[in-house]
């Protein structure tokens, strides 16, 4: 368990996964590693519409694996929603409360603003995971990662899946697993973005490429809404 300032940061911010055997005797099957996301109150679940968008088999279920002093257990997740206004991001129902205490920003920080971010960038284990090989007898293995850096600028991204996108770029890596993962203000625990890529400047020649974080903005964030959050705006549903 990773501890940052007295709090366990991998009770709050978690790995999205997909298994089968929830609701049988059978054990769980782990067949996927997708990326981060993170809990807010309410048993509210944010992540990327990316990680959970996939249609899954019949019998397999999208779920977070928690950390507990007893071993890890796998908490199925519900109501899973793309973002109402087209972003790239989700909402989520779990049956699981936040002990970290994370919030959302009122609003964005300026160019410069020291951040941190944690997250399940995948270093170990088969990835993806194929349905010829599935993950039964196998493990991933996951290992959070706390990371700090700064916002470069603010830029308009134009993902090809998600049209123009919003967001900061961070002087920070992004490797794979890491999407969903929560931007947050240094010195505080205010959210003012969630990672969704990295970012290549430079060309096509490996040593003079410049790797950058891109998150989505803090008004994308203030503007998330789906069926966890009854339609209503993010802050909307946590305040009301």
């Amino acid at each position: 368990m990773l501890q940052s300032s007295g709090a366990i940061l991998d009770r709050d911010i978690l790995p999205v996964i997909t298994c089968s055997g929830f609701g049988t005797s059978e054990p769980l099957t782990l067949w996927s590693f997708e990326g981060t996301g993170f809990l807010l109150e309410k048993n509210i679940f944010v992540t990327c519409w990316h990680c959970v968008r996939t249609p899954l088999r019949e019998g397999r279920e999208y779920a977070v694996v928690v950390e507990t002093d007893e071993g890890n257990t796998a908490w199925m997740l519900s109501d899973i929603s793309k973002d109402a206004n087209g972003t790239d991001l989700a909402t989520v129902r779990v049956p699981l409360e936040p002990n970290l205490g994370l919030v959302l920003a009122h609003e964005p920080v300026l160019m410069g603003a020291d951040v941190w971010t944690f997250g399940y960038p995948l270093t170990r284990g088969p990835y993806p995971l194929s349905e010829e090989d599935p993950a039964r007898g196998k493990r991933i293995e996951l290992e959070g990662r706390y990371l700090r850096g700064y916002v470069t600028r603010t830029v308009k991204y134009e993902d090809p899946h998600f049209d123009e996108t919003p967001c900061y770029e961070l002087d920070m890596l992004a490797p794979a697993g890491l999407s969903g993962a929560p931007i947050v203000e240094r010195g505080s625990k205010r959210v003012i973005g969630i990672v969704f890529k990295e970012h290549y400047r430079g060309d096509s020649e490996e040593y003079s490429r410049t790797t950058f974080a891109l998150a989505h903005y803090t008004e994308t964030l203030l503007n998330l809404r789906g069926s966890a959050t009854l339609g209503l705006t993010l802050p909307e549903y946590l305040d009301g």
